[in-house]
């Protein structure tokens, strides 16, 4: 009986020890298919998210950087704006600068929690629309949900579970991930 519950103990820690990522896009639709190294991505910086009346503080830029810290394995060039520009902006920016591609993140929620004593995890939602410059045309828009392991000792924060599933969703743009087999969440 002592071995059962200690084998229950460490399955739940094994399972609180993981972040949960998935993506929802509209049926049917699909990560663009960019070629690997004739590419350079544009990323304008969203407004701050917020959760409750809490604003996360830098979010937004923390958001605009990992977005090209995932793209650029893959690309010429990837780079992000300095501050919050609309979206004719930024639209702008990246055809000044030369850029095939604009990502347009949006933080749609940002719950920075104090998991390690209330047990609910930190949570982050954010929409991509990529456009590619040229034409301005809509190429793509997915919304990325991730959530943080519940099994913490502190320090976690919204902003750590961004690199991961952003990612996942560079290297699906690029063909480097088989596509989702499903529209309700690529498990990224």
């Amino acid at each position: 009986m002592k071995s059962l519950a200690m084998l229950l103990c460490l399955t739940l820690a094994m399972v609180g020890c993981t972040s949960s990522y998935k993506s929802d896009r509209l049926e049917g639709s699909a990560a663009p298919q960019l070629a690997k190294g004739a590419c350079s991505i544009y990323v304008s910086v969203p407004e701050d998210g917020s959760y409750q009346g809490s604003v996360g503080a830098g979010s937004g830029a923390a958001t605009a950087r990992a977005i090209v810290t995932a793209f650029i394995p893959y690309t010429l060039q990837a780079d992000c704006g300095s501050v919050r520009e609309s979206h004719d902006a930024a639209m702008a920016s990246a055809s000044a600068g030369g850029f095939t591609h604009y990502i347009e993140p949006t933080i749609l929620n940002w719950e920075d929690r104090a998991t390690e004593w209330s047990g609910k995890p930190d949570a982050i939602s954010v929409r991509l629309i990529v456009f590619e410059v040229a034409s301005r045309r809509q190429l793509d828009t997915v919304v990325i949900h991730g959530s943080s392991k519940w099994a913490t000792f502190g320090g976690d924060h919204p902003q750590d579970l961004l690199p991961e599933p952003m990612g996942k969703y560079a290297a699906e743009c690029f063909g480097a991930l088989p596509p989702p087999t499903s529209s309700g969440g690529s498990g990224l």
